[in-house]
């Protein structure tokens, strides 16, 4: 690997993403393309495993945090950093499963009962479903340190083109120059990585400015649980899994300008819409609670280059109010938090819920290679403390929502007030 040396602090924010067992285990941001997969065939009628593997990685170039993985430094003393990868390993980013007839569709199509992703290697996966002769699921998976919903659309952008059979890009001196390579060691990083930082300040006395804006004795409590948390691992890869169910998860679809169109008759937009579809659910499911939270991502400023750059707002509201109640809600809190103008909580707020919002995709069909994207499903990234998770992806025309819950009953009242904004049924007015 040619050009400079390349490494880039991770932000001391991400690190809350890979600082315990339960993050590590839960924290992944996952996406299933369903394509028409006769394209991706040989002529015996099975999976052309080698050239999906290979046009993979070579979409790979066309999105660098494909290519870069942790690198941790020398006794923890700074977050770990990003550092390209020499070569990416098909057996590690790439597998390839046929689907199980027994097994319930939305959870074998969510990706959650795979192996946990490997942070010692760039971390993403995807894994090749083979649904039968005209259909085949690309699970897409980045651990949140990696970044979050927005990046992964703009990653799922990569993997795909506005027309069939487009070729991927090949492996250019440019590009590899480009992405640079990882340091040599330890104390090579901490060169780098403070060369980089330096470089990003105005001025010597803008860069104290920086370095004491946090105070010290929280910068020795995060040094104190990266050497925990090293020790503790032993330097291996975390072996943890989500602990789902298949119960727990599932999607509706229906047609964009429907959804849109409810939320017009409500006055509301369509964010406004599932984050009100969400409350009325959780409403529903809390009968002792006099008051429903539920938090809605967004995101100000975003930098160009932003890995995760996204916060929560509260929407709350009196338990058993209608739809018509809940929009209003929604969109002043959002407005407010745009706006940078959100009152600090309280700890007397009731507990969120969990979370709704929407990431739109794609307007135009893609493809992947000769395969059409049929439909795109982003699934909800849920901690362990959350009721329910709702995330709501559009794609040509379409719109699917997909959900996240703990108890099967949960799942069931939010998949009832889910399916009824994507249709045109009455009275969706009601609470």
């Amino acid at each position: 690997m040619s050009g400079t040396v390349s490494a880039r602090l991770m932000g001391t924010l991400d690190e809350k993403f890979i600082s315990s067992a339960e993050a590590l285990a839960t924290m992944v941001n996952h996406a299933t393309f369903l394509l028409d997969g006769r394209g991706l065939r040989r002529t015996d009628g099975s999976l052309d495993e080698e050239a999906i593997s290979g046009r993979i990685e070579r979409l790979s170039w066309r999105f660098p945090p494909m290519r870069q993985r942790l690198m941790p430094s020398p006794l923890g003393i700074t977050t770990p950093a990003w550092v390209p990868v020499t070569q990416l390993r098909a057996s590690t980013h790439v597998r390839f499963l046929a689907r199980d007839d027994d097994a319930d569709e939305a959870y074998a199509l969510s990706g959650l009962g795979l192996p946990p992703l490997d942070l010692t290697e760039p971390p993403w996966d995807i894994t090749v479903l083979d649904l039968g002769p005209e259909r085949i699921a690309l699970v897409v998976r980045i651990h949140h340190v990696m970044g979050d919903g927005i990046l992964l659309a703009r990653l799922l952008t990569a993997l795909t083109d506005p027309s069939p059979d487009a070729g991927p890009p090949l492996r250019e001196a440019t590009v590899e120059a480009g992405l640079g390579r990882p340091p040599r060691n330890g104390p090579d990083l901490l060169l780098h990585a403070f060369s980089s930082w330096w470089q990003e300040q105005s001025s010597a006395s803008a860069a104290w400015r920086e370095y004491w804006r946090k105070p010290f004795q929280r910068r020795i409590r995060r040094w104190a649980g990266r050497l925990r948390r090293r020790l503790g691992r032993g330097g291996q890869a975390p072996t943890l899994t989500a602990g789902s169910s298949a119960a727990t998860v599932a999607y509706v679809s229906g047609e964009f300008g429907t959804l849109k169109a409810n939320a017009a008759t409500l006055a509301g937009s369509v964010n406004d819409l599932i984050v009100a579809a969400t409350l009325a659910a959780a409403s529903e499911l809390n009968p002792n609670r006099t008051d429903v939270a539920i938090l809605v991502p967004y995101s100000r400023r975003r930098p160009p280059d932003a890995r995760n750059h996204v916060s929560m707002a509260r929407v709350s509201a009196p338990r058993g109010s209608s739809m018509k109640d809940f929009i209003p809600l929604s969109a002043r809190t959002l407005r407010l938090a745009i706006l940078g103008k959100l009152p600090p909580e309280s700890p007397d707020d009731v507990r969120a819920s969990g979370y709704a919002t929407i990431v739109p995709w794609q307007q135009e069909t893609r493809y992947f290679g000769p395969a059409r994207v049929l439909s795109l499903i982003g699934w909800p990234t849920v901690d362990a403390g959350d009721q329910l998770g709702c995330l709501a992806t559009t794609y040509d025309g379409e719109v699917m929502i997909a959900m996240r819950s703990r108890t099967a009953a949960d799942i069931v009242a939010l998949q009832t007030h889910l399916q009824k904004i994507v249709t045109a049924e009455p009275g969706l007015e009601g609470p």
